[in-house]
């Protein structure tokens, strides 16, 4: 049975770190600069899908109102659609 305490050495052990071990096992690493980039501190698919959702509701919003250099929405619609898209297909969250 072990113990559920921390050995010695492993306390003394700087790289075996939570922050580390999740870095290390961090499957972002793999995603190509595109999808890193578009999904930049973005945790979870759900809040993803949050941006995709609040850049159309903008994109919608200004396009009406006639501001149409807002239109650069739908540019951030399509980035977040495909880099979703390629995490769902290639990777996990």
């Amino acid at each position: 049975m072990t113990s559920p305490l921390p050995s010695r050495t492993e306390e003394l052990n700087p790289f075996s770190s939570p922050r580390t071990e999740s870095r290390i096992a961090s499957p972002r690493d793999d995603w190509p600069l595109w999808v890193r980039i578009g999904l930049w501190k973005i945790p979870t698919r759900r809040i993803a899908w949050g941006y995709l959702a609040a850049s159309l509701l903008l994109l919608f919003g200004t396009a009406v109102v006639g501001f149409w250099p807002g239109l650069i929405f739908l540019l951030a619609v399509y980035w977040y659609w495909e880099a979703i898209g390629w995490v769902d297909e290639n990777s996990r969250w």
